[in-house]
């Protein structure tokens, strides 16, 4: 079984600072998480971010959306 990565301040100011730029410059972005005890990866476009719910919304060129909470995340990369 494959544990939720606990992820520092830093890095978590680090994934949001690149979400941001990718918003703000519509920008695609790789999304590294955890589901279902497997890591998984969806490259698209985050168009919302709660910060609330601790949640990330993101889609893809086939407008398949993704939703995941912050917990779930392992890396963010462009």
């Amino acid at each position: 079984m494959i544990k939720n990565s606990i992820l520092t301040n830093e890095r978590l100011t680090e994934i949001n600072n690149t979400i941001c730029a990718a918003m703000a410059n519509n920008q695609q972005l790789t999304l590294l998480y955890f589901q279902n005890d497997e890591i998984r990866y969806f490259i698209g476009f985050v168009h919302f971010v709660n910060d609330e719910t601790e949640e990330i919304r993101a889609v893809n060129e086939f407008n398949d959306i993704l939703r995941v909470n912050f917990e779930d995340l392992i890396n963010v990369y462009n």
